[in-house]
């Protein structure tokens, strides 16, 4: 059982990759479908992190063993005129998913993020009834929906990279013949005017 007064958050360098895959591992033998990449960050030394530029992190316990991870994109954000840097939280990930010994490595993941920038949001991640913001109600975070708009740039693409649409074979032959036929870019035609119409 890991004692969280010994649990560290470490940047992701070379030395930890391996014990990150091994962690990734042991999700997926428990059955779990995510996968923490395990990319080491770049040695910026004192700099400033680009922006857009992804860092990772890793919860280690005494044992040098990987409990839990996170990452950062960090970005300027404004704000009545202020530039700052702030950053967008991703993949938080325990093993307290598989064993509950792990538990709280969730809440420890939240706080050191807080730790590591003030100015910080997560979007997606599940929606509220998510791990995340399940975690994130209970440490008292601001939860608010945000619109999400988006325009299809070339439909048949869309139509044959859309994760929905290979779900079963009946839905993949649907894409292959609204692709083949032409359909698929008359479709996404009728939406954006649909769209702009609702707009007016």
């Amino acid at each position: 059982m890991t004692s969280f007064s010994t649990l560290r958050f470490l940047p992701l360098t070379q030395v930890l990759v391996q014990a990150c895959e091994k962690f990734n591992e042991r999700l997926r033998q428990a059955g779990h479908e995510g996968n923490f990449d395990c990319s080491a960050n770049r040695d910026r030394g004192e700099d400033p992190p680009a922006p857009m530029e992804v860092e990772r992190y890793v919860a280690v316990d005494a044992n040098g063993e990987v409990r839990g991870a996170y990452l950062l994109r960090w970005q300027y954000l404004w704000l009545r005129g202020e530039q700052f840097l702030g950053a967008s939280g991703g993949c938080p990930v325990s093993e307290g998913i598989i064993d509950k010994h792990y538990a709280m490595v969730g809440v420890s993941i939240l706080r050191d993020i807080v730790k590591r920038c003030e100015f910080i949001y997560f979007l997606g991640a599940g929606g509220r009834n998510g791990n995340i913001f399940r975690v994130a109600r209970h440490a008292h975070w601001k939860i608010a929906d945000v619109p999400f708009f988006f325009r299809i740039v070339n439909g048949s693409q869309f139509v044959q990279k859309l994760p929905q649409l290979k779900s079963n074979s009946g839905r993949r032959l649907l894409a292959s013949v609204a692709n083949v036929s032409g359909l698929a870019p008359i479709a996404t035609g009728l939406i954006h005017a649909a769209a702009a119409v609702s707009n007016f």
